[in-house]
């Protein structure tokens, strides 16, 4: 199979080609910034013949696959679903409308607002801040204007466990998934909260709640979706899961790495099977276990341990 990855420059674009490779899947790496791709190595410069598939890391550039007509098979949901999901106020009302949460969300520019404040659009925790008062709030989202963010959404502070779902659907039907615990963030100290939205340790639960949950959230969004969504969950104040956000049609950084444990758990590789109608690795899947740990950072690699799990 010939794959062509798109943003293959960054983090999640690195992993997407490490799981390919680690598939026997031949890649070729695009990137804007040709200096990155070094880190996506090893790639193919070009294929002989024409790309079987396109895998997309960023959200700009799944935004723009999924609006324009292309000849290579993508996997991707309908462009109305990756427009609500990349717009946190949208998508947040929507989840309010069907009882997914149950506080309040108000889209703002400027004020004085207190809780969880972050952009409307973007990844990473962009520009996210729980503002304990109003004043804290508005200093907040003054400095950002500076910076280009106009909008912002204001909802209640989820204090729980953190969580992030994977799921991969076809036709409207849930093929697989996993749903993994944040423990630990990339560079905490960078952020007003300690939240850089990656982790550099995380561990695979097996939690019914954050499951069902994760499900309710992509068909709140999505009667009938189609392809790769990675779910965001927080905690409530009653240890209730609840979704956060939703990256829709592409693969959240650390999934790539997930893939790599196991040839029989390997994501990224059944969705560019999936994407031309190759669905043999369904028969051979093999969730990952419950209490598997994913430890990586900067320039340290990754490595995969065992956590005990309480019987």
């Amino acid at each position: 199979m010939r794959v062509l990855v798109i943003g293959a420059g960054g983090p999640a674009g690195v992993n997407t080609c490490r799981a390919l490779h680690a598939a026997g899947i031949d890649v070729v790496a695009q990137d804007d910034n040709k200096d990155h791709l070094i880190w996506a190595k090893p790639y193919l410069s070009k294929f002989r013949g024409d790309p079987e598939v396109v895998m997309i890391a960023p959200d700009n550039q799944v935004l723009r696959w999924v609006r324009h007509e292309h000849p290579y098979a993508a996997f991707l949901p309908k462009p109305q679903t990756v427009l609500l999901c990349q717009d946190k106020f949208e998508c947040g009302l929507q989840w309010r409308r069907d009882g997914l949460r149950e506080d309040r969300i108000d889209l703002i520019q400027t004020g004085t607002d207190s809780g969880w404040l972050r952009a409307r659009h973007g990844a990473g925790a962009k520009a996210a801040i729980h503002a304990r008062d109003g004043e804290e709030g508005w200093h907040w989202m003054e400095f950002w204007r500076h910076r280009g963010v106009e909008d912002f959404v204001r909802e209640d502070f989820l204090p729980g466990r953190d969580y992030s779902w994977c799921g991969i659907y076809r036709d409207g039907e849930l093929l697989v998934s996993f749903a993994r615990e944040r423990l630990e963030y990339l560079y905490p100290h960078l952020t007003p909260e300690g939240l850089t939205g990656t982790p550099t340790r995380a561990q695979v639960v097996h939690n019914a709640d954050v499951d069902e949950m994760a499900e309710a959230a992509v068909s709140s969004v999505d009667a009938d979706p189609h392809g790769v969504f990675c779910v965001d969950l927080r905690e409530d104040e009653t240890g209730q899961p609840r979704p956060t956000e939703i990256n829709a049609g592409r693969f959240s950084t650390t999934v790539g790495l997930w893939s790599l444990f196991s040839i029989r758990s390997n994501f990224v590789a059944l969705a560019a099977e999936l994407a031309v109608g190759d669905d043999w690795r369904l028969e051979l899947w093999d969730p990952l276990p419950e209490g598997l740990i994913l430890s990586r950072h900067i320039d340290c690699g990754h490595q995969f341990t065992m956590a005990k799990v309480p019987a």
